[in-house]
């Protein structure tokens, strides 16, 4: 009697974790699917750390199936699913660990990548051949209210006109050029690395939960396990 409490407990416990863990991968899928105008325009500017949120994408669908593997195994007491259900859990708990470590030691690295991949994006509206690329430039800058990576001197070096962004509230036809009030002088640099790290920081902390709710379910899964395992010995 006291054995069948302890499945019954378990099994529910491990409910629950699913459901948790569920709805943590539904909160990924949202962080990495959300479409805000200015994290869409930092995402295409810096072209090469855009498959961040392909990762998170993918991380959050994962979860998705894993919490729904072991939901099933838990109901069904099936030995065969919450063995996979463990296995997928520890690789994701490893997964985490290890990327935190690397995102914490290439601190430095990533932030000069990101200066990197902004002036190379800058780059590439001066040859003109992305007219899409200067949209999310220009409305990086509007929303931003900035100018460049570091000020209308990234423009100045290219040896192109400023963009009419870069000195939002103008009125229509005034030229954008040093003699106008209404020029930004600050780069876009500080604004890119702000939305960055606003997303850092949700994925982190979310990222966090699940590592916690990971580690009960692991116990909780080995729990119903061994009461499994235990009670078709004594059978």
């Amino acid at each position: 009697m006291v054995r069948r409490c302890s499945d019954k407990m378990a099994k529910l416990l491990l409910v629950v974790f699913n459901a948790l863990f569920l709805v943590c991968g539904i909160a990924l899928l949202t962080v990495g699917l959300v479409d805000l105008k200015d994290v869409r325009s930092v995402e295409a500017i810096l072209d090469d750390l855009n498959s961040v949120n392909i990762l998170v994408i993918a991380v959050g669908a994962v979860i998705v199936i894993i919490s729904f593997l072991g939901c099933c195994g838990a109901l069904k007491e099936n030995s065969c699913m919450l063995n996979a259900f463990l296995g997928l859990l520890l690789l994701i708990l490893i997964a985490e660990i290890a990327v935190g470590y690397l995102a914490f030691t290439n601190k430095g690295q990533v932030e000069s990548t990101i200066e990197e991949a902004a002036m190379k994006s800058l780059n590439r509206t001066a040859s003109g051949d992305s007219k899409m690329l200067k949209q999310y430039w220009d409305d990086l800058q509007l929303t931003g209210k900035c100018c460049g990576v570091h000020g209308p001197k990234d423009y100045e070096a290219l040896k192109i006109p400023l963009p009419e962004s870069c000195c939002k509230g103008s009125e229509r036809g005034t030229p954008c050029d040093r003699r106008n009030p209404n020029l930004q002088n600050t780069g876009c640099l500080p604004r890119i690395r702000q939305i960055i790290e606003r997303n850092s920081l949700a994925i982190g902390v979310t990222a966090i939960i699940i590592a916690f709710i990971e580690v009960a379910g692991i116990i909780f899964a080995c729990c119903l396990r061994s009461a499994i395992n235990e009670r078709y010995q004594t059978v």
